[in-house]
């Protein structure tokens, strides 16, 4: 039920709290398959109503919650598509479903902090280890020394507004995983799958333009889709 949910949590938080400027690094190694620790970089950038999140060199996406719309930008055939938030309403509804099922696991897991201590991108660090029902580990080192962190804590329930009303409630239930989990590390067994780190944070202030469609991209138009709730056309494919 862990599996994959860390990373992906770590930048929707740090997407709704954030007020000032921030860039957040992220490195994630894969385990798995053939990738033998492969590496890949995360940057997410926020500013204001802004946000930005590069997958290494050849994903961006920008959210841009002053205009409702949303870009997904492929770096490689410089294309994006563009998408307003109306139709990611319909479609978040099945994500914060598929979210809550696995924040609604929490009951089954088994949540171990301990007295290890390490410091991770300049900031010390508690281990906290954490099972699910079948037994598999997920270890994180959570830091409570973060200028982030007031916020992160008085406004983590804010994902709420976004059809995730368990994730919120997860750290209600856990409050030993309270704080900005600066590496995730998931295991199958004694093998590591999966592990994130957050190399840096960084406030300096973000260009505008970096939340623009690069010049010379090409817009790739995707076909319309109905509002959610909205009566099927009989006569539609």
């Amino acid at each position: 039920m862990m599996k994959n949910t860390w990373p992906i949590l770590i930048a929707v938080v740090f997407a709704l709290v954030a007020r000032a400027d921030l860039t957040l690094v992220q490195e994630i190694e894969d385990h798995t398959g053939d990738a033998n620790g492969a590496k890949e970089q995360v940057t997410l950038y926020v500013s204001g109503p802004r946000l930005r999140l590069d997958k290494g060199q050849t994903m961006s996406s920008i959210i841009l919650n002053d205009r409702k719309v949303t870009y997904s930008i492929l770096h490689e055939t410089r294309q994006y598509v563009q998408m307003s938030h109306e139709l990611f309403k319909g479609l978040g509804q099945s994500l914060g479903m598929a979210a809550n099922a696995a924040a609604q696991a929490n009951a089954l897991l088994r949540v171990e902090p301990t007295d290890q201590r390490e410091t991770i991108g300049g900031r010390p660090c508690r281990l906290v280890r954490v099972r699910d029902a079948s037994g598999a580990l997920t270890e994180l080192w959570v830091t409570r020394d973060a200028a982030e962190l007031d916020a992160l804590l008085s406004e983590f329930k804010s994902l709420m507004d976004f059809g995730l009303p368990a994730v919120s409630g997860a750290l209600d239930q856990h409050p030993e995983l309270k704080g900005v989990p600066m590496r995730v590390t998931e295991y199958e067994g004694v093998n590591v799958v999966r592990r994130s780190t957050i190399k840096s944070f960084d406030r300096t202030k973000i260009t505008p333009g970096l939340f623009e469609i690069p010049a010379g991209y090409e817009e790739i138009k995707v076909p319309a889709l109905p509002s959610p709730g909205a009566p099927r056309n009989a006569d539609a494919p």
